[in-house]
């Protein structure tokens, strides 16, 4: 490390308060939410055979953060193990317990009870696994054991290097986001996607639905109801005249529900349109809602 360099601190999170307990999928929410932030049991280890659970991580902060009480980049060779023993209230229980990840860096096997539930190999993004047919009761135990080569895998890496220096960063392993909770009916939305037109003033909803039936879908705007359809297909569209457009200027956003058998969730949509388009100039403009626009970016690097 070069000797001008500083790891640095934060004032922005409070000791004994759960990192990032706000609900972090807000486009597509519902009531049911379990946060599993907090301390877990914690060490690097070649093997299975090795483990010994003798320090606790903050989760959600990479081992390599101060915040996470770590404070160490694993060595190679290393796997990351975590584990933490969840005890949940018998009403927090409909049919089925869906566990999310907002992101592990970078591939994972996810035990259940001792029992392998899932192994994810796509670092970064979120993802979810239905955990119902390995619990027994309310009282389980998660078990995940993480494996980052950063750049000596396959995987994009981003600017970490095990080596900083120069425009390398230090690398960031394990988890990175919130992991969460969450108990859904039989018959639920597994997600809905929103495709708002901006020309035409419509938006187009396409359901994913587990089970059949009719979804409910309405639209508000500052909590006054816009327009509403029910229907069984799995598209439907919604003519919104005289929408109100999303600016910087004027961030308009409208609020949707969708009410599918015993499954209620809400979410909210913008309409804008953004390109790139050669100006009567001849040079190329980003365009929001058809018109120029300065893009003030924070950096240009290329």
């Amino acid at each position: 490390m070069s000797g001008n360099y500083k790891q640095l601190d934060t004032n922005y999170f409070k000791k004994n308060e759960i990192p990032l307990s706000e609900y972090p999928r807000p486009q597509y929410r519902r009531d049911s939410y379990y946060n599993l932030n907090g301390y877990w049991d914690f060490c690097f280890a070649k093997n299975d055979q090795e483990i010994n659970f003798n320090r606790q991580i903050l989760v959600p902060f990479s081992p390599e953060t101060l915040l996470s009480e770590i404070n160490k980049k694993p060595l190679e060779g290393d796997f990351l193990y975590y584990r933490k023993k969840v005890i949940l209230d018998q009403d927090f229980f409909k049919d089925l317990l869906i566990l999310h990840f907002g992101g592990i860096d970078q591939e994972v096997e996810i035990y259940i009870n001792q029992k392998l539930v899932l192994i994810h190999q796509i670092p970064l993004l979120p993802f979810s696994v239905d955990i119902t047919d390995y619990i027994d009761g309310f009282e389980f135990e998660i078990l995940l054991k993480i494996k980052d080569l950063c750049e000596k895998g396959e995987h994009i890496i981003g600017k970490q290097k095990t080596k900083r220096g120069g425009i390398w960063y230090t690398p960031q392993s394990g988890v990175l986001q919130t992991i969460w909770l969450e108990s859904v009916h039989l018959v639920y939305l597994k997600n809905v996607k929103i495709m708002p037109n901006f020309d035409e003033e419509k938006v187009t909803f396409v359901f994913n639905k587990k089970g059949v039936g009719n979804v409910t879908t309405k639209v508000f705007f500052n909590n006054e109801l816009i327009n509403f359809i029910i229907s069984d297909q799995d598209e439907v569209v919604l003519h919104l005249p005289n929408a109100y457009k999303w600016s910087p200027s004027n961030p308009n956003l409208y609020q949707v529900t969708y009410e599918f058998n015993n499954d209620f969730v809400s979410s909210y949509f913008a309409f804008r349109k953004v390109e790139r388009k050669i100006h009567e100039n001849g040079f190329a403009y980003v365009y929001l809602n058809n018109e120029p626009i300065f893009v003030n970016g924070v950096l240009d690097q290329g």
